[in-house]
């Protein structure tokens, strides 16, 4: 989670769902490959091949999944009212704060939201532990054995 103020407006950016995560991240991913060497680039981005990146790929996110990114991280943000957290969103889309209604500052939410929900994911989780079930230090080899009526290929 994270408490923003853009324009005055004070924004709390919460995680998505897990879930929602794979399916935003599935969406996500042609993008990020296509910006990746610009990423990765060392000593400072040159702004107009950022540019040229992110127009090339971002013409890869079909407009109903950039809909389903910006929507769903846009439902994870409430505003401050007073002393209370209100949905920035009403039901069926409709702004409760005319401030959010502009292309930089849904797009900082959206990046905020994103950043909470994705930022601690660790690729490490994913590797099995260091013994295997059977005590062993390693997992067995499982090796396919071709079944009835089909040919081993070479």
């Amino acid at each position: 989670m994270s408490d923003i103020e853009i324009d005055g407006q004070h924004y709390r950016c919460n995680r998505m769902a897990t879930r929602t995560c794979l399916y935003v991240v599935k969406r996500l991913v042609p993008v990020l490959q296509g910006l990746s060497p610009i990423l990765a680039e060392e000593g400072g981005i040159n702004l107009y091949e950022a540019l040229a990146a992110l127009s090339n790929t971002i013409g890869m996110l079909s407009d109903r999944d950039a809909d389903f990114i910006i929507d769903n991280a846009l439902d994870c943000v409430r505003w401050q009212q007073g002393n209370t957290w209100q949905p920035l969103r009403a039901p069926g889309g409709v702004f409760m704060v005319g401030a959010a209604d502009r292309l930089d500052v849904q797009l900082r939410l959206v990046w905020e939201v994103l950043y909470a929900s994705l930022s601690d994911f660790s690729f490490a989780m994913l590797q099995p532990s260091q013994t295997a079930p059977n005590g062993l230090e390693q997992a067995p080899t499982i090796i396919a054995r071709p079944t009835m009526g089909s040919t081993p290929s070479a």
